[in-house]
């Protein structure tokens, strides 16, 4: 079954898809600091990060300065839901957001 999942790069790269696997989204080169599931909320245009990957675990937002996001989510507010209050972070505030062609 496929499943909404995204990755954090030790890059940065957010890379998003729709994949059975986590590791599915990993391009040659990639080394995982976590990831989880995504979802847009149309009515507040934003794209909703949540959860934990199995085998990466919760996102390291800590090691990136500049996340490098897919062009189609330019004009979205970036947020994650972690899974406790302590662990939500409003990715568009607190980091700088590069968008690329991919």
């Amino acid at each position: 079954m496929l499943h909404r999942k995204f990755v954090l790069t030790s890059h940065g790269y957010l890379r998003i898809g729709v994949v059975h696997m986590h590791r599915d989204l990993l391009q040659p080169g990639d080394h995982p600091m976590g990831g989880g599931f995504w979802d847009i909320d149309y009515t507040a245009n934003r794209l909703v990060l949540s959860g934990r990957s199995f085998d990466f675990g919760e996102p390291q937002w800590g090691v990136v300065n500049t996340l490098h996001v897919p062009q189609a989510y330019r004009s979205m507010t970036i947020v994650y839901n972690g899974d406790t209050p302590n662990h939500n972070f409003d990715v568009s505030s607190r980091l700088a957001i590069d968008y690329y062609n991919g």
